[in-house]
């Protein structure tokens, strides 16, 4: 197993031309209908990708896929965690290579360092409860 770190914002916020938020609230309403009928790949942790500034993922180079990951937010509470209960994840419901992550600038870490964050518990954004007791 290899473990290393990136930072990645799951959305970036832009200014948006007029033409671009008409078709942004289509494209969200579009999205809100496919939701009632295909499942969500995180649907207790979905609103948590925002906050996440900081991945920590665990990547299988023998089978070569993302085993495990960890989304912390800026205030360092790990608000994200894949696979989770049904949580499928970001990073893990994706065919990245590592030369995909290489792409992304990676860090390594170690073992230690993932599995110490793998081990605590999903707190809100802003810590006030934990999400996956929902």
């Amino acid at each position: 197993m290899l473990y290393f770190k990136l930072e990645y914002q799951y959305s970036i916020a832009q200014k948006a031309t007029f033409w671009e938020k008409i078709t942004n609230k289509l494209l969200t309403h579009l999205v809100k209908l496919l939701t009632h009928l295909v499942p969500k790949a995180n649907p207790t942790l979905e609103e948590n990708l925002d906050y996440v500034k900081e991945w920590y993922i665990e990547y299988d180079d023998v089978e070569e896929y993302t085993n495990r990951e960890v989304g912390v937010a800026e205030n360092g509470m790990v608000v994200f965690k894949a696979p989770f209960e049904e949580n499928w994840g970001y990073w893990c419901d994706n065919d990245m290579t590592m030369d995909d992550y290489r792409n992304l600038n990676i860090h390594a870490i170690s073992k230690e360092a993932f599995e110490k964050l793998w081990n605590e518990e999903i707190q809100l954004p802003f810590g006030t409860e934990s999400n996956s007791s929902k």
